[in-house]
């Protein structure tokens, strides 16, 4: 059975799907771009939620 996405994991992927899904090109170049830029900010933030749930729990 598979497993259920929390809601903020679908919305994630959500975003995904809309950026691919833009019209302007050249829109969606500038946006993918300020996602992958700041990225390793949110990657940092979700290991340190990630740690603190487990060592919390």
């Amino acid at each position: 059975m598979a497993k259920e996405q929390v809601e903020e994991v679908r919305q994630l992927s959500e975003l995904t799907g809309r950026l691919a899904r833009m019209k302007d090109d050249e829109a969606c170049v500038r946006a993918v771009t300020q996602v992958r830029d700041t990225w390793p900010d949110h990657h940092a933030r979700l290991r340190e939620l990630r740690q603190a749930a487990a060592s919390s729990g």
